[in-house]
């Protein structure tokens, strides 16, 4: 709640600042609200990938716990319990990781079967690579093959596939910041023009050409933003 009230602000806010900027008519409230809706939505898309890129990060490092407790002699399920707590050693308690496996340690006390705990995990959390080591660990145990050496091999694909995901992340860190200072010198150079040269774009807004215009700049403005998201996106 805390977060969509602060995603709500900031959606009124901009929704003022780009009346300011394009508009300057009060009548332009009536759009605010399916402003707003889209910008918490946006927001809650990208709170959502920040959300899974962490938890593949920290996968990884599960992933990494569980082929050493493994090495050690564990079984798959005793070395559950053993990643829960290491991994509660550098995360703490309310990193979400470490919230589902004492929920899949608790599982297998009931003799919950540990392929059907990785594989509604791999569901819920809607992350391609768990749902991949899901079905792993499902076939291993169905087939009884190794789940020593099958673990250590989809470990090692799966490792490699998000250490790429970072270098790539790493790489274009650079980029994302020049896109998004991009986006706002249009806005900079509207703003820098009302406040040295007062009365100058007032023709832009008041006449029916001028908001014409000015709605097409938006548009523009807009599908640039857009554009300039879509790529500095990477998928691996």
């Amino acid at each position: 709640m805390r977060e969509i009230l602060v995603w709500s602000c900031e959606g009124a806010l901009l929704c003022l600042t780009l009346d300011f900027l394009f508009y300057r008519s009060l009548l332009m409230i009536v759009i605010f609200p399916p402003v707003i809706y889209m910008y918490l939505q946006w927001r809650r898309r990208g709170r959502m990938k920040k959300l899974k890129q962490e938890m593949s990060l920290h996968f990884k490092d599960f992933l990494q716990a569980l082929e050493t407790s493994m090495k050690a002699g564990y079984s798959l399920e005793n070395s559950i319990g053993e990643c829960e707590k290491d991994m509660r050693a550098r995360y703490g308690e309310r990193e979400p990781l470490v919230r589902e496996l004492r929920f899949m340690r608790g599982q297998l006390l009931i003799n919950v079967p540990v392929e059907r705990l990785f594989e509604d995990f791999g569901k819920r959390c809607g992350i391609e690579d768990i749902r991949s080591f899901a079905e792993v660990v499902t076939i291993a145990k169905r087939t009884g093959g190794s789940m020593k050496m099958v673990l250590e091999q989809t470990s090692r694909i799966l490792c490699g596939k998000l250490d790429t995901k970072k270098e790539i992340e790493t790489a274009i860190a650079a980029k994302k910041y020049e896109q998004t200072i991009m986006n706002v010198i249009p806005a900079g150079i509207i703003l820098y023009m009302n406040l040295t040269f007062p009365g100058f774009l007032d023709v832009l807004y008041t006449g029916v050409t001028g908001r014409i215009i000015m709605t097409g700049c938006l548009m523009v403005y807009a599908a640039s933003w857009y554009m300039g998201r879509k790529m500095v996106e990477i998928e691996v």
